[in-house]
């Protein structure tokens, strides 16, 4: 049937426990794909935590704080996302990050 519907879901779940494991690559490629199949689903209600988890990526990445400033913008966007959305949960995830 083609559907996609929790795709970008189960993919920052992926990049997120590749993170977790210290598989960096692995991370941003299903986070990057996760944000791509997100901006074409017409619900985004998963893209605030695809965001903080690019934050989080870019602070694993960059441990000398040289990614700090985008690290802090992604978590930003995430928030205002989420706090658009109504999502506390994810708004509170994105602020604790």
């Amino acid at each position: 049937m083609g559907a996609k519907i929790f795709v970008p879901f189960y993919l920052a779940s992926l990049g997120e426990a590749c993170l977790v494991c210290g598989l960096k690559d692995q991370a941003r490629q299903a986070l990057e794909e996760a944000a791509e199949l997100a901006r074409d689903y017409p619900e985004p209600w998963w893209d605030p935590e695809i965001l903080r988890l690019q934050g989080d990526l870019l602070l694993a990445e960059n441990a000398d704080n040289t990614g700090g400033k985008a690290a802090e913008g992604c978590f930003r966007q995430a928030m205002e996302m989420a706090e658009k959305s109504r999502a506390k949960s994810l708004e509170l995830r994105a602020a604790t990050s």
